[in-house]
């Protein structure tokens, strides 16, 4: 019980590590001895659990796409409107706002949120039948839909995210359902 104890505070630190080095510069210029020095761990334990700051970056990127992932089964799971689903997802990312900047920013970035956006595109194609009468129709629009959603919520954490969540859950909802015409005076 201890070593998993032990186990799981080397790969804290390590993942911490790496994200602190993330936000003052990309993943090609760290080195695995900078991760292991910055965490006080040597890189013999580093490489008993990553391959390389790769590796440790994608396991970082797996787990948070978990979370988001759980997040959508709860949506599943407990009925929630898409209001209150984008909200929670809205609420988790400003939880999680250093990680969000530097994942949504650093190499793989892009592939994370399409990753987010494939992951999720088969529930809400199914829950929207009546939108398109062309199954292709539907697709191109889950793309648009999901696509202008993501850089919503990118643009709302690489600026602090300071409006609250329910404001860009609305905001998203909003442009989704109605386009732009809806922000007219």
């Amino acid at each position: 019980m201890a070593s998993d104890r032990r186990v799981k505070y080397t790969q804290m630190v390590l993942r911490e590590a790496l994200v602190t080095l993330l936000a003052n510069k990309p993943i090609t210029k760290i080195t695995t001895t900078e991760i292991c020095a910055l965490a006080d761990v040597n890189r013999g334990t580093f490489y008993t659990h990553y391959t390389d700051q790769y590796d440790l970056l994608q396991s970082i990127q797996d787990d948070f796409a978990a979370e988001v992932l759980d997040l959508q089964a709860r949506r599943r799971s407990e009925r929630m409107s898409t209001q209150a689903m984008l909200t929670g997802l809205a609420t988790y990312f400003r939880q999680q706002l250093s990680l969000c900047k530097v994942l949504f920013t650093t190499t793989g970035g892009e592939d994370l949120i399409a990753r987010l956006i494939r992951d999720a595109s088969t529930e809400f194609i199914a829950t929207w039948p009546d939108q398109a009468t062309d199954p292709d129709d539907l697709e191109m629009l889950y793309e648009f839909i999901a696509r202008g959603s993501a850089a919503v919520l990118r643009h709302w954490i690489m600026t602090d995210a300071t409006q609250p969540p329910e404001h860009i859950a609305q905001l998203v909802i909003k442009a989704s359902m109605h386009g732009s015409a809806s922000f007219r005076k």
